[in-house]
């Protein structure tokens, strides 16, 4: 009941249970570097880090010399001769062979490749990062998981303590009214109604406490930790007022990597037309060998030459593609100012619950105080005669209700400040201290 209420969303405890020895005390921050460490999807930064290694190395591996085997044979219809219509006796002028055969290996080297190559490394180094980044950015989503877990553990702790005060209050009454009963001055009716309440409580404590075991699992899950109830959840003490909105987000690191990866991505494309220069050589075994085509035998060959290829029409595929690649910039800016005036909204909202919540605990501590004294002085009524068992328990839950809603707001003023301080990506940093909630 008070988990819906103060979540606004419905967690679901996974089966089974995490292994680790049980802290004495937890923090908030200590919760965010458990789960850096033991949540799953970061052990992908060691995985990109070899794939952009490797890259790195099919990269560099184009400007190291490139050897190729081959094997050709071949019939040729029309081949090289001398016509010579004169007769020399004793001399036959020479003739290319019909059939021809080579067996060859081919060496090339780029000497200039137009700073392609120099390009994608840059283009592929920025993508890295910025995927690496990525991860960052699950790391916020998961603050924002256990900020909602970890202050709900602390409000289900505080309703523990108030249910089991108003339990032993009743008990108390309870006892009272049967000495009442007992001595005739009170109706066996006022003992019953304050015996339901009794139960009642009971039974509502025992939800809280299912409800904050369930949390507990949760938080476990998401950090690698096992948590037990005598656990003790520590509430933040935070750095004076709020007065900078600078956001220091992953997400906007993201696309201003993204944006940078994207100018070199236009820069290698725009170097595939420019001119390409490398040196080749081919060694070979052949009938007839190599342009001797006059040479009807086998033998070795060799040549080595050095070469250019510059594409000087692409029907402007080049062209166009530069431009696809300058509208995906152009988009990823416009998402990085969608973020920003997103997340600054958020920001604002959450400093109206700051100031909402503030009066609201200045206001329920005023509440408590009245609801006690009216509650003071019913007591004593209750046991003289004065009032019934149905006026008292009236007031009595009144004060319940009163006491809950300010531990509610109470948490619901730190919870807002610890969310503005997670959407503006600088939790850690304001933290100045952690104390013990006594409330």
């Amino acid at each position: 009941m008070i988990w819906k209420v103060f979540s606004g969303s419905v967690f679901f405890l996974m089966a089974g249970t995490v292994p680790g020895q049980v802290p004495a005390s937890v923090t908030l921050t200590g919760c965010y570097d458990s789960a850096r460490v033991y949540y799953p999807v970061f052990r992908e930064n060691s995985l990109l880090q070899e794939s952009l290694n490797l890259k790195i190395k099919n990269l560099n591996a184009s400007w190291y010399p490139q050897v190729s085997f081959g094997a050709q044979a071949a019939y040729y219809s029309d081949i090289t001769e001398l016509n010579v219509n004169i007769p020399i006796p004793g001399i036959e002028f020479p003739k290319a062979p019909h059939e021809q055969y080579r067996m060859f290996l081919d060496l090339s080297q780029t000497i200039w490749d137009g700073g392609t190559s120099r390009e994608q490394k840059l283009y592929e180094q920025k993508t890295a990062e910025a995927t690496a980044k990525q991860l960052e950015t699950e790391m916020q989503q998961l603050r924002e998981r256990i900020n909602n877990v970890y202050y709900l553990i602390l409000l289900l702790k505080e309703s523990e303590h108030l249910y089991e005060f108003s339990r032993q209050t009743l008990a108390s009454r309870l006892a009272g009214m049967e000495t009442a009963v007992n001595a005739g001055a009170a109706m066996l009716v006022q003992k019953n109604q304050i015996q339901a309440e009794l139960l009642r409580t009971e039974q509502q404590l025992a939800e809280v406490r299912k409800d904050r075991e369930a949390a507990l699992g949760i938080l476990g899950i998401l950090t690698g930790t096992e948590f037990s109830d005598s656990t003790v959840f520590k509430i933040p003490v935070f750095s004076g007022e709020i007065i900078s909105d600078t956001l220091i987000r992953p997400e906007v690191d993201v696309l201003d990597l993204q944006i940078a990866a994207n100018k070199y991505l236009e820069q290698t494309i725009r170097t595939r037309n420019y001119p390409k220069i490398l040196a080749f050589a081919q060694a070979g075994y052949g009938n007839p060998p190599g342009m001797n085509l006059l040479r009807n035998e086998w033998d070795f060959y060799w040549s080595a030459g050095i070469g250019m290829k510059w594409n000087l029409w692409d029907w402007n595929s080049t062209k166009r593609e530069m431009r696809m690649a300058s509208i995906q910039r152009e988009k990823l800016a416009i998402r990085k100012e969608t973020f920003e005036t997103n997340t600054r909204t958020l920001l604002t909202q959450e400093k109206a619950n700051m100031l909402k919540f503030r009066e609201a605990v200045l206001r329920s501590d005023e509440i408590v105080r009245l609801h006690r004294q009216i509650l003071s002085s019913m007591a004593s009524g209750l046991e003289n005669g004065v009032i019934t068992a149905t006026d008292y328990l009236a007031e009595h839950n009144t004060l319940l209700q009163a006491e809950i809603s300010r531990s509610v707001n109470r948490l619901q003023l730190l919870r807002a400040i610890t969310n503005y301080y997670t959407i503006q990506g600088t939790i850690e940093s304001k933290v100045l201290g952690w104390e013990n909630p006594v409330w």
